[in-house]
């Protein structure tokens, strides 16, 4: 009997735009490779309060990809949700990818396989993207600048055609886990003390300035958890990831928010790191 092909479902969240790019051009890779894909913003999803929905059609047996900007050296929160939260029942291959700022990767991808793997959805490959770091986009030399360039997106697609030739094999060898153990053990360590949740208490609140503020939206619409609501001014609720993006679309700059400090300590830890700052692929 012929073998019948699996179908590939990606899900990726992506504030800036360089997640997105990777999840799309592996869904045009596996199109070209005339494979049927479906496409899952998972901001989207949370917009249109969908994601009961996706699971409720999630299929037996596909191929995940599944993808997370890397905050405070972790995939976001929301991600691993939707990893612990796939159909009991539900299994198959997947692919976990990352994109990550020049900074660290950190334990972003041994993380995602370990969970998929406890959801019946063995790892065949991953990949950490470097990209352009979202926090530094108006420094004078914006960190990871004209990642991904077109060669590594190159590499991406031959991921795909590399993940392809994998499950035509049968059984499909899973991906060695060691070889996501790249970074020092002192960087691991130092990655395993890091929450996102940790960051956002030492923060503090974005606020709005109402003699600037036109209440025109633009940043409730293009929140990427939903979390902002116009009271009439904007307010942000829990789910906020930091991810500045309000801050940085704002029309009339009405958020008291100075990039500056941050954007140094992240360019500090840049150098410190002891990352190469490159984008691998691991198969």
């Amino acid at each position: 009997m012929e073998q019948r092909p699996l179908p590939h479902r990606i899900v990726y969240l992506s504030p800036a735009g360089t997640t997105r790019l990777a999840a799309e051009t592996i869904a045009d890779q596996l199109k070209a490779l005339n494979q049927t894909v479906e496409l899952f913003d998972l901001s989207s999803l949370i917009q249109a309060g969908s994601r009961a929905a996706v699971y409720a059609a999630w299929p037996a047996t596909c191929c995940l990809w599944i993808g997370s900007p890397v905050y405070c050296d972790h995939a976001l929160p929301i991600v691993e949700d939707f990893i612990r939260n796939l159909p009991d029942g539900c299994h198959g291959f997947s692919i976990p990818f990352a994109t990550y700022g020049g900074v660290t990767s950190g334990l972003t991808l041994p993380e995602m396989a370990e969970l998929l793997g406890q959801r019946n959805f063995t790892p065949l490959a991953a990949a950490k993207i470097l990209a352009l770091h979202s926090s530094t986009w108006c420094a004078p030399k914006p960190l990871a600048a004209g990642h991904p360039s077109a060669d590594e997106l190159q590499q991406l697609r031959s991921l795909v055609v590399a993940v392809e030739k994998k499950l035509m094999d049968q059984p499909p060898a899973a991906l060695e886990r060691s070889l996501l153990n790249y970074l020092p053990e002192e960087m691991q360590q130092s990655s395993a003390a890091k929450s996102l949740a940790l960051v956002k208490r030492a923060l503090p609140p974005l606020k709005i300035d109402q003699t600037l503020c036109t209440q025109c939206g633009t940043c409730a619409q293009g929140c990427p958890m939903g979390c902002i609501d116009l009271r009439p001014y904007p307010e942000i609720r829990s789910e906020c990831i930091r991810c500045l993006q309000c801050v940085r679309n704002c029309p009339e700059g009405a958020f008291n928010f100075d990039p500056e400090p941050l954007q140094s300590r992240i360019l500090e830890l840049s150098v410190l790191s002891e990352e190469e700052q490159i984008s691998q692929f691991f198969t």
